[in-house]
C-alpha cells in the first residue's frame, strides 16, 4: 500500500508542539515558534506503529504568515508530514524534495485569483 502514497504530504494547521521530542528529552516547541516567515525546522523521523506494521513519517514545520500578524506564537505555522518509502528509509528524504514541497506550500499560502476579482471592485 506505502508505494501508491509516495506523493501524497499531509498538512496540519493545528498540532500540539509539545509532542514532538528532541533528542536527549525535552521538546522543540521554542525552536517551532522562533520560526521567521518562510523559514522551517530541520526534518525529522517518526515511526508510527498504530497500522500494526512500522509506518515512517518525514515531519517537519513550515512558518507561512509572520508572527507578528497571528494570535499566538503557534499561529501561522503548519506541520507537514510525507510518508518515507523504503531508499528513504536507508538513505534519508532528500532535502531537495523537501525545501521544493516547502516552497509548494509557501505559494499556495498566499494564493492570488485569476483574472479579476469582483470583491475588488467597487
Amino acid at each position: 500500500m506505502k508505494h501508491y502514497y509516495q506523493y501524497v504530504i499531509g498538512v496540519s494547521k493545528s498540532f500540539n508542539p509539545t509532542k514532538c521530542y528532541v533528542k536527549g528529552g525535552g521538546t522543540n516547541s521554542s525552536i517551532i515558534a522562533g520560526l521567521r516567515k518562510n523559514e522551517r525546522t530541520p526534518a525529522y523521523c517518526y515511526e508510527s506503529k498504530i497500522s500494526g506494521e512500522g509506518v515512517s513519517f518525514c515531519v517537519w514545520y513550515l512558518r507561512i504568515r509572520d508572527s507578528k500578524y497571528t494570535r499566538n506564537v503557534f499561529d501561522g505555522i503548519i506541520k507537514i508530514e510525507k510518508l518515507i518509502q523504503e531508499n528513504e528509509v536507508k538513505h534519508g528524504v532528500n532535502t531537495d524534495l523537501i525545501d521544493m514541497l516547502s516552497a509548494f506550500l509557501l505559494k499556495e499560502a498566499n494564493p492570488v485569483c485569476y483574472g479579476n476579482d469582483s470583491r475588488l471592485t467597487s
